[in-house]
């Protein structure tokens, strides 16, 4: 999302590190890798990427609170890299016992990437696999992230031990709030994206992830369906950047919809994983992650400036989530609100993730 766009999450208490929120030992590596995405553990994967809006990038998730309109990728919950942050990344190094994960982002840019994937000397020094673009609806990860991806790990240096048809390539995704909350360009009538349309764009995003990217497990992430809309107005800073917004030509959806558009959204994105369990590939699954689903949201959940973004807690909060809920021993067992606080799950050398 640019900055003015909504990201909904939850919170937990920022006053732990990575070192104390889990005790997990390393794994004793295999071998070899494995050949069927049914064989998966949380270790064998080489890269990690991500896909999404704002949220992903870690806009205005500065530490103390800090709200200074800049991208802090390195601490976010699903591609950050950065020393000591709680982010699925480190966690995931935490238990690997030989060999690099290649992919996560660190640190931060000053400047938010609004409708352009990050290039130049950002790709190596902070973003390299995370491919969130502000301002990115669902229709944008297929027009720009996919090929973001595919062209990092074929080209930068960083990438050159990675092959993209053997390593194992862990993405998640968490998208879908920019087309509830505003509206797709090729709408006149300026209303969320429509049901047809946006079944269709995750199903086009999805073909074009396992055309390029094969040995990929998804995380598809479901969309908050526990929150106060009115949040986006709570206090005066929030109501300026809205007003700030209209004016600047940015146009948003009636609030009373928001919900029964994401209720409908997480009902097509059930639709379109169960599709794709169906298919029974080796190389490549599309798993629900619904830690966010019903999770209550309030204003502590976000940035004090627009109120549209996660602070730091809710991203360690959802690092932590999605991490257990990768972990989760069955479908049915994978929480849908991670905020009720818990510890770390820690693998075994027999764990599976679940496809």
């Amino acid at each position: 999302m640019v900055s003015l766009r909504l990201s909904l999450v939850l919170f937990l208490s920022s006053a732990f590190t990575l070192s104390e929120s889990t005790s997990c030992p390393p794994l004793t590596p295999r071998s070899e890798p494995p050949s069927n995405v049914r064989d998966l553990r949380i270790d064998d994967f080489a890269v990690i990427m991500a896909m999404g809006d704002s949220m992903s990038a870690g806009f205005n998730a500065g530490p103390d609170g800090k709200t200074d309109m800049k991208e802090h990728r390195g601490v976010s919950f699903s591609i950050g890299g950065d020393a000591g942050a709680i982010t699925l990344p480190n966690f995931i190094s935490s238990v690997k016992r030989n060999g690099e994960l290649v992919g996560p982002a660190v640190g931060m840019l000053s400047q938010p990437q609004f409708k352009a994937t990050c290039a130049g000397q950002d790709i190596d020094d902070v973003c390299r696999l995370s491919a969130a673009v502000d301002g990115s609806d669902l229709q944008d990860l297929i027009d720009l992230q996919v090929g973001y991806l595919n062209r990092t790990l074929h080209t930068a240096s960083w990438a050159a031990n990675v092959s993209v048809t053997r390593d194992w390539k862990l993405l998640t995704i968490f998208s879908g709030l920019d087309d509830t909350v505003f509206y797709n360009a090729s709408d006149p009538t300026k209303q969320p994206t429509s049901l047809d349309l946006l079944a269709a764009n995750l199903e086009q995003l999805l073909q074009a992830i396992h055309r390029a990217l094969p040995r990929t497990y998804v995380n598809l992430m479901m969309l908050p369906e526990l929150f106060d809309p009115s949040v986006t107005t709570s206090g005066l800073s929030c109501k300026f950047f809205k007003w700030y917004s209209e004016h600047a030509g940015i146009h948003w959806t009636a609030t009373n919809e928001w919900i029964s558009t994401i209720k409908s959204y997480n009902t097509i994105y059930m639709e379109t994983a169960a599709r794709w369990k169906s298919k029974q590939l080796d190389d490549f699954a599309v798993v629900l992650q619904p830690f966010m689903q019903n999770a209550p949201l309030t204003k502590q959940d976000m940035d004090t400036l627009d109120c549209f973004h996660p602070n730091l807690a809710s991203h360690q909060g959802m690092a932590l989530g999605l991490w257990n809920n990768m972990l989760a021993g069955s479908l049915a067992a994978k929480s849908t609100n991670w905020k009720v606080k818990g510890n770390a799950t820690c693998p075994q050398g027999t764990s599976r993730l679940v496809v």
